[in-house]
């Protein structure tokens, strides 16, 4: 019994990139660390239970969203990709999509799926808000675009990008879950040009393998050197935004930055790859010292 686990598991982590669920999490967290430091009365009504359940379909987003960004996507990637087969075989009469092979990982990728929209349904019964509600479903409409081998939004330029600002969601489920309030528009246009940012960088690091493929992503388009200059202009943007409310706060990009540039001066794709791989960590310590600066500020 524990070797099938073992091996689930196992299999689980090899077919969606375990650094998504703890980057889902982490966003998930800093959302509602952020709530929570600006709306302190907040922390009466916010029930613990309700956390857990958020933190636990986040991760399962964060799963979700690591089978899109999988070398070895399984064909089946969501339920919902039955209901499109479903609906083509009504109507076309077309069986042989029915004939897929239904293997170990599209058995996990389904799964996967079924438990994050269990968990999403269960969220809103408890919750009822409307706003986790629009973002939940937001989430899953792109997810579908992106992921989907009958769309393929990750192969389509400039849309594929503008498909990353999903990865913004998680942070403003948790900021939701403790206010109930949208953060301001200019925040939210600053976030979108974030997360626009680190998806084109990202592009950047995959471009190689999708070449290969013959695929055509924006990074491919637009080459590594112009790719890597958008972002870093969409980074200060979304930094001056920021200082725009408070000075101090365009020094929560500027890591990110750091990383940018250092990635525009790379001899290789090996030194890219091992620059790129400090994202995480970057994101990560960034995260916690503004987490940090929220709770000290007021004593300041």
């Amino acid at each position: 019994m524990f070797d099938n686990f073992s091996r689930v598991v196992e299999q689980t982590a090899s077919i969606s990139n375990p650094r998504l669920w703890v980057y889902a999490a982490g966003t998930y967290l800093l959302g509602v660390a952020l709530g929570i430091s600006l709306f302190k009365e907040a922390l009466i009504t916010a029930s613990p239970w309700y956390f857990i359940i958020c933190l636990f379909w986040i991760i399962s987003v964060g799963m979700v969203m690591g089978l899109s960004h999988s070398r070895g996507s399984p064909k089946l990637i969501f339920p919902w990709e039955f209901i499109f087969i479903f609906f083509k075989y009504l109507t076309t009469g077309d069986k042989s999509k029915f004939k897929t092979q239904v293997n170990i990982d599209t058995k996990i990728s389904i799964a996967i799926g079924s438990v994050s929209i269990l968990l999403f349904f269960l969220v809103n019964v408890l919750l009822l808000n409307i706003k986790i509600l629009a973002l939940g479903i937001g989430l899953f409409i792109v997810d579908f675009l992106y992921n989907s081998r009958y769309i393929s939004g990750r192969y389509a330029p400039f849309i594929d990008v503008i498909l990353g600002t999903a990865y913004m969601i998680p942070l403003l489920v948790g900021y939701i879950f403790i206010t109930n309030k949208w953060p301001d528009s200019l925040l939210l246009v600053a976030g979108a040009f974030f997360f626009v940012a680190t998806e084109l960088y990202g592009k950047i690091i995959e471009a190689e393998d999708d070449f290969l493929k013959n695929k055509r992503t924006s990074a491919i388009i637009l080459g590594k050197e112009k790719s890597l200059f958008v972002s870093i202009v969409l980074t200060v943007l979304c930094g001056i935004i920021f200082a725009s409310y408070e000075t101090f706060y365009f020094f929560f990009v500027v890591p990110f930055l750091f990383i940018l540039i250092f990635s525009l001066y790379a001899k290789d794709r090996d030194e890219l790859l091992k620059i790129h791989a400090k994202t995480l960590i970057i994101h990560s310590v960034t995260g916690f010292l503004a987490v940090s600066y929220f709770f000290i500020a007021p004593y300041l």
